[in-house]
């Protein structure tokens, strides 16, 4: 007896569903779980908490090695950065700089595998959020950013 196209797609579908589940979903980023750790005593202020946005950015560096991430801040708004790398043992920095190259963070910090940057632009437009790997015990690392603002 031959099957129906409508079963031949759904079980397709399911099938599909199931290998992605196993594959693509459920998948943890060990530098992107140490950012999100480090970010969430903003995140859970009770006043004017940061709003974590979806966006992130990923990679793999090598010792001294540095990442730019362009992206689009607007003035009025405040924003933290933060970087972590999936290596404890790695040291990593984040800072952020404006379109002609000048640091414009207002505060900084650096613990080991995960670093942050605050930063409240003067002007909207394009800036430059720099990831630095100054040392890990396994190279390449493997490195996430998230950001959040208010």
């Amino acid at each position: 007896m031959p099957f129906s196209t409508k079963f031949k797609t759904g079980f397709l579908a399911v099938l599909l569903l199931s290998l992605g589940g196993v594959t693509g979903w459920g998948l943890v980023h060990d530098g992107r779980s140490a950012a999100l750790e480090a970010a969430v005593p903003l995140l859970e202020l009770k006043k004017n908490p940061f709003i974590l946005r979806e966006t992130w950015w990923d990679g793999m560096l090598k010792e001294k090695e540095q990442k730019l991430i362009e992206h689009q801040l607007f003035k009025r708004n405040e924003y933290w950065f933060w970087v972590g790398c999936s290596q404890s043992g790695a040291k990593v920095n984040i800072h952020i700089y404006d379109q002609n190259g000048n640091l414009v963070e207002d505060e900084a910090w650096e613990k080991g595998n995960v670093a942050a940057a605050r930063v409240i632009p003067e002007a909207s437009g394009t800036y430059y959020v720099r990831v630095f790997l100054d040392s890990s015990d396994e190279l390449p690392a493997e490195w996430a950013v998230i950001y959040a603002y208010r």
